[in-house]
């Protein structure tokens, strides 16, 4: 009689939960502790009857919508209940080292399961959501701002993919990701709602170890899943009709085009710097990262950073990546002396605050030599980029970097000796003119103003006659059709060098 009592339970379980999911359209299904006591109702509407303990066991099996009030549906000692959204705070998850259970779990903690049984799949916002987004990577990819490098995108894309399950996703929604390397120097990444990834080569270049990459990444992957963007867009307003909108980008884009034309660009640059310069604050807009939902709360990013650090030990990364990634990003803002971005705003959390939350907050890893490879090429740019930026000490350690891991190129050598001009040192020329010796030996990729720095240094260290034939040296490898300018430059100094 026991044994048909239990295979009756047993059975009217799987049936409610059957039609729990159909009624809702998800199967959660995550085993919970109870942290604070919960009365549950039954479904004849009574309640007071059962009280669910602290240390309970809860199975939370599905949402579902009752005369417009969200329910959770949940099983408690073989028992269809259900409880209300202030009593899920109560309930804190079984088992939290499998990542499909934490997603799970923080798909319900914060409301994306509710959200979908309230409002449903929002498809048209979703479809709206993406034409946006084509827009902005059609902009992204016409004024130039990839960094193109397939073996550093095909790497992050591997490390992504172990990350990343569609199983992840609650809700009919796009699931699959793609990663790409912008030229951005800001320590920034972001993942748009069409499931893109962009990190910038300045992010990439202060991160010294792949654990870091990896934590960064499960924070942007924790503002995808949890669907951060479909919550925003919803509070927004939006008065432009997306024609309207991405072509007043266009036309800001072009009068910043039109200022870039008008300056005067270093041959070394080729005025690619300045170009993207020009333009970044128009595609990086409040108004365009609004209108994509990534315009995040205080709230969300606290949300993000809590799903990182806990899905830290699922994978086997060191649970102290994300503390360690935090202050490399300090240290870059603190040596640069941007220390807005440490002490954050009133929408953002501040990069201290979030950095004090950690058990041994001054925390960083070792650096690892394989990721500094493979992101190298990322790391010379994002020095390039450091250096027109006046941030000549933190390009020249970005460039040492390759340099003592000899993945250095002539670029990085010349940078290198250009930014040791800028900064205070005893050494400082011969140290240069190493690096100039070294880059000229090296016959990867030569960089025409070589012997423009060359003979610069060689001034300067006051030994006039080799400078003079490494200036008629620089001035046989200009064109005279598309450098007149540098041309007259390097003829006037020549001049000046023979009279000394």
């Amino acid at each position: 009689m026991q044994d048909l009592t239990k295979l009756i339970k047993s059975t009217l379980n799987v049936i409610a939960l059957a039609f729990l999911t159909n009624a809702s359209g998800q199967n959660i299904d995550i085993t919970t502790i109870c942290k604070g006591d919960i009365w549950p109702q039954n479904y004849a509407g009574f309640t007071g009857r059962t009280k669910i303990g602290i240390n309970d066991t809860v199975q939370v099996i599905g949402t579902n919508m009752q005369n417009g009030i969200l329910r959770y549906e949940i099983i408690y000692k073989g028992v269809n209940c259900y409880v209300i959204k202030n009593d899920i705070e109560r309930l804190v998850l079984l088992d939290d080292t499998n990542a499909h259970n934490l997603w799970r779990y923080y798909n319900l903690k914060y409301e994306v399961y509710g959200n979908i049984a309230t409002s449903g799949q929002q498809y048209d916002l979703r479809a709206e959501l993406e034409g946006e987004c084509l827009e902005f990577e059609r902009n992204l990819e016409a004024e130039g701002f990839i960094f193109q490098d397939a073996y550093l995108e095909n790497y992050l894309q591997s490390i992504l993919n172990g990350l990343h399950s569609k199983e992840f996703i609650v809700g009919k929604r796009q699931g699959e990701l793609n990663v790409k390397v912008l030229k951005d120097n800001s320590l920034n990444a972001f993942i748009l709602p069409n499931g893109t990834m962009y990190i910038n080569v300045g992010l990439l270049a202060v991160l010294q170890n792949e654990d870091e990459l990896k934590a960064v990444m499960l924070h942007e992957l924790a503002h995808f899943i949890l669907d951060h963007y479909i919550v925003n867009l919803g509070k927004l307003k939006k008065e432009e009709a997306r024609l309207a909108f991405w072509s007043s980008v266009a036309t800001a884009t072009a009068a910043a085009t039109e200022v870039y034309l008008a300056a005067k660009h270093d041959v070394f640059f080729g005025g690619n710097l300045a170009y993207l310069t020009a333009i970044s604050s128009v595609l990086y807009s409040d108004a365009v990262m609004s209108r994509l939902g990534i315009q995040f709360s205080l709230e969300q990013e606290q949300q993000a950073d809590e799903c990182a650090s806990k899905l830290l030990v699922c994978y086997g990364i060191n649970q102290r990546a994300l503390q360690s990634a935090f202050n490399r990003i300090k240290g870059y803002y603190s040596e640069i002396g941007d220390y807005a971005s440490i002490d954050g705003s009133s929408t953002h959390p501040s990069l201290q605050s979030r950095i004090n939350r950690f058990d041994e907050s001054d925390s960083i890893l070792s650096n690892d030599i394989r990721y500094q490879v493979r992101v190298s090429l990322a790391n010379s740019y994002a020095a390039a980029l450091d250096y027109y930026d006046n941030h000549f000490t933190t390009c020249l350690a970005r460039l040492k970097v390759n340099i003592n891991n000899n993945t250095a190129e002539e670029s990085d050598y010349v940078l290198a000796a250009m930014a040791l001009s800028k900064v205070p040192s005893i050494d400082a020329d011969s140290v240069a003119l190493k690096y100039l010796s070294t880059a000229e030996d090296l016959n990867v990729n030569p960089v025409i103003s070589l012997s423009k720095q060359k003979a610069l240094v060689l001034l300067r260290l006051k030994r006039n006659e080799e400078a003079v034939l490494e200036l008629k040296k620089y001035i046989s490898l200009l064109h005279e059709d598309e450098n007149p300018q540098e041309i007259a430059w390097a003829k006037n100094i020549l001049f000046k060098a023979q009279l000394l």
